[in-house]
């Protein structure tokens, strides 16, 4: 049943809007909290791209549940979580306390980057097992 309920596009859709909310609503924040433990200089860059790394694998898993095929998935989930992560920058210049870097929005392309990488991983491994099959 569960395995089932995760196969439903819909779901993954839900995943995505609630992803992206949640992004929304932690760069509308001005206090943004200290995680109380120190961090190596530019790690809020680290945790840009795996944030939006995971955007990008459920955009990438509600693609292909959508029927859209591996490619296009992939390409998919790169652009719209790059223009998203664009968006968000451009959304900071108006929330008191925080400014717009465009380095936080290479940092979020490259975590979609990293799922796009992977997701043609995946071509190549089918691609290698279609070949070698009689």
């Amino acid at each position: 049943m569960m395995r089932l309920l995760f196969q439903r596009a819909s779901l993954w859709w839900f995943f995505a809007i609630g992803w992206a909310s949640l992004i929304f609503y932690m760069s509308s924040r001005s206090d943004v909290p200290e995680p109380g433990f120190w961090l190596p200089p530019h790690a809020d860059k680290i945790i840009h791209a795996l944030i939006y790394a995971v955007f990008a694998t459920i955009l990438y898993t509600a693609w292909r549940l959508s029927g859209v095929g591996r490619t296009g998935a992939a390409w998919l989930a790169l652009v719209v979580a790059s223009l998203y992560g664009a968006t968000d920058e451009w959304h900071q210049v108006s929330v008191a306390g925080r400014a717009s870097d465009v380095w936080d929005w290479v940092a979020d392309t490259i975590g979609a980057c990293i799922v796009f990488l992977l997701a043609r991983y995946e071509w190549v491994i089918t691609f290698k097992r279609r070949l070698t099959l009689p």
